[in-house]
């Protein structure tokens, strides 16, 4: 907004500028004149013309420029507000502290780290950043059937980029279809297909090649009610869906080059990052802040120097958990209370994986405490040698009747 005020200020002064010039000159008393073939012209009034020409190339010029540098700045404030710029800016932001050498140190250490670790750690930072950004302001919605044809078309909406794809329905199956889309909001009808090596720029937004759709709803409903949880994920709504691909007339590849982030590292000169279905696998062995002890990554540690941590600490753990747990119907109606202890993996980035009940209670109270454990945020991960790695955590999840 600041931008568009300098614009428009800079444009009225221009215009001031060049009225201001184009006013009459009086011709003042004393003026000395002087005469070139038979004409008799002023000398001082030549004089101040090609003085008040210059001024007015001068300010022209700077308010020119002025007005490009506002431009450019606008330019790239809206550049930096997409997918693509803030995927670049979280890449070199993190790479950058990465590749510093560290007070403690040593010179070939910090020479091996690099030689060893570059390219994954860069991979590591670009899948994040990107994998964060997908998914973010998508919507689809349904359109009319088209009975004839038998199909519904669906409008994609990614981050104000639309596009349209087109699903076969047979007309029997079509009004629910359309009901179950409604209800369920699109994303489970429709789920948007999380294949990380189907995406692409357009106009520098992310935007998928790619929806997956099931006629099936994503989750099926055992029992009890909205207000309480009593249900599962439907298992057969991958195996039994369609993909239906999406186009656009000014793709450009998902991709995170190096030497566009202006940092050195001979490692990854020329390097192009290419997003990909799976995670960067890590290598078995690094080393570790500049000493000669080593750290196997992918092993899953029992106890480490700093262990994970949920996102704002205890207190917003039991906040999160208060918010969020719904006790189920069935268990409230039979009067079942206790105390269910959940064992989880906190992972290298921090996602929750292999969950599992480690001390029953009933099995709606286990499934619920399941769910909201895989509900949870990423947290902290837990680190040994200052190296992120994953490491088993339990929880005990609270149901008491009131």
């Amino acid at each position: 907004m600041k931008h568009i005020i300098l614009l428009i200020v800079a444009l009225l002064c221009m215009v001031g500028s060049n009225a201001q010039t184009r006013k009459p000159q009086m011709r003042k008393m004393g003026q000395t004149s002087q005469t070139v073939k038979g004409k008799t012209t002023s000398m001082g009034k030549n004089n101040r013309g090609a003085r008040n020409k210059k001024s007015v190339d001068s300010n022209t010029l700077f308010w020119q420029r002025l007005i490009e540098n506002a431009a450019k700045n606008s330019e790239r404030e809206r550049y930096e507000m997409t997918d693509r710029g803030r995927v670049m800016k979280n890449v070199k932001e993190k790479f950058s502290a990465w590749n510093e050498i560290r007070e403690f140190e040593k010179t070939t250490a910090y020479e091996l780290r690099l030689q060893q670790s570059s390219k994954f750690v860069f991979d590591s930072i670009c899948y994040d950043a990107i994998v964060d950004r997908i998914g973010d302001n998508w919507s689809l919605d349904l359109e009319k059937y088209n009975a004839d044809k038998e199909y519904f078309p669906i409008t994609c909406n990614f981050n104000e980029i639309k596009a349209t794809i087109y699903v076969s329905v047979p007309i029997a199956e079509a009004p629910q279809f359309q009901k179950d889309f409604n209800e369920y909001g699109g994303f489970q009808t429709a789920e948007r297909l999380r294949r990380f090596d189907k995406f692409v720029y357009v106009q520098n937004m992310i935007c998928p090649t790619s929806i997956l759709v099931n006629r099936k709803p994503y989750w099926i409903w055992r029992g009890g009610n909205r207000e309480g949880y009593y249900g599962e994920i439907n298992d057969d709504f991958f195996i039994d869906a369609d993909t239906a691909k999406v186009t656009y007339k000014d793709a450009k590849p998902l991709v995170v080059r190096f030497n566009d982030l202006g940092i050195k590292n001979k490692y990854l000169a020329n390097y192009v990052y290419v997003l990909k279905k799976e995670e960067p696998v890590k290598p078995i062995m690094m080393p570790i802040d500049g000493n000669s002890e080593l750290v196997d990554t992918d092993k899953i540690y029992e106890q480490v120097e700093e262990m994970p941590s949920f996102p704002g600490g205890s207190n917003a753990f039991s906040s999160f958990i208060a918010a969020n747990l719904k006790y189920p119907v069935v268990a409230q109606e039979n009067g079942i209370q206790g105390r269910v202890i959940v064992k989880f993996v906190v992972d290298k980035d921090g996602r929750i994986t292999d969950v599992e009940i480690t001390r029953s209670v009933d099995p709606s109270l286990d499934r619920e405490a399941m769910r909201i454990v895989k509900a949870m945020p990423k947290w902290k991960p837990g680190k040994l040698k200052g190296n992120c790695v994953r490491v088993k955590y339990t929880v005990p999840i609270v149901f008491r009747l009131s």
